[in-house]
């Protein structure tokens, strides 16, 4: 069940930064982090954007669904010509100079729930949703009380927004240089690899910085040749990195090999008996 909150008009450019606004201040009183609050807010505003420079506008409707798994939902609505290549912009195979397949993959891939409905000539329905910590329900007033105590906490300007922005921002980049000294400790590891290899291995890194999986090789008899060892480490990696893109992650970036290093391949090595070498 859906209790609805808010209602935002989408009509230009100042809209779409008053449904980021709207969209974090009811992620805050929901109890969300910063950083979830972050998140939300900017799949919000690139949604909104697309409605408003692609369809001539719109509306955000904001909403808590309050059952099993209770979540901060918004609803992004247009009567616009639809989006003819759907299936493309959501497989990552779509290339548009305005950004769009961009920015719809980036909102889903922020959102602990998204869906999207679009109809050539009709429309397009985007919602997106945040998972609330257990128990958290919307507070016990009205839409619009809710809405005038939202906005008497900040001031209806778009400086503030946008210096809220910078400084959430800047946590961003914080958390992305931390996750590059992460990857590029595992680089580091896979770089000591062991000429008697019996496979070579690369992680695949999702958008949380964790190793989610690993990509392999094995050799069908317990050795791997060694001129073999260097393209096949490469392909790996490269493999790798792809799939850690497509999860969000950094990814493992292969290192160039030099040529005093030709005898040692990039990768995690495992010996013909089994073990890990570093």
């Amino acid at each position: 069940m859906n209790t609805p909150l808010l209602r935002v008009q989408l009509r230009r450019g100042e809209d779409v930064v008053l449904a980021r606004r709207r969209t974090r201040q009811l992620a805050a009183h929901l109890g969300l982090d910063l950083q979830e609050q972050s998140r939300l807010a900017t799949a919000v505003s690139e949604v909104c954007r697309n409605a408003v420079e692609y369809a001539g506008g719109g509306w955000a409707e904001l909403e808590v669904d309050t059952g099993a798994e209770s979540a901060l939902i918004v609803r992004v609505v247009d009567r616009g010509p639809g989006i003819p290549h759907l299936q493309s912009v959501l497989g990552g195979t779509y290339r548009s100079s305005s950004g769009l397949g961009v920015g719809l993959l980036g909102a889903r891939r922020l959102s602990d729930r998204f869906r999207i409905e679009s109809t050539p000539g009709q429309g397009t329905v985007v919602e997106l949703g945040k998972l609330l910590p257990s128990g958290r329900l919307p507070p016990p007033v009205s839409p619009a009380e809710l809405g005038r105590r939202l906005t008497a906490e900040r001031p209806d300007d778009t400086v503030t927004e946008l210096e809220i922005r910078n400084q959430e921002l800047m946590r961003a980049l914080a958390t992305l240089a931390e996750r590059q000294a992460e990857t590029d400790r595992l680089n580091a590891e896979l770089n000591e690899t062991n000429r008697h290899a019996g496979c070579v291995a690369a992680p695949v890194i999702d958008g949380s910085g964790r190793c989610v999986a690993t990509l392999s090789i094995v050799a069908p008899e317990q050795r791997l040749r060694e001129d073999l060892l260097p393209p096949l480490v490469a392909a790996v990696q490269a493999a790798a990195a792809n799939l850690s893109r497509r999860l969000g992650g950094i990814g493992a970036k292969p290192a160039p090999a030099k040529p005093s290093d030709a005898a040692r391949p990039r990768g995690i090595a495992i010996a013909s008996d089994g073990r890990r070498r570093a």
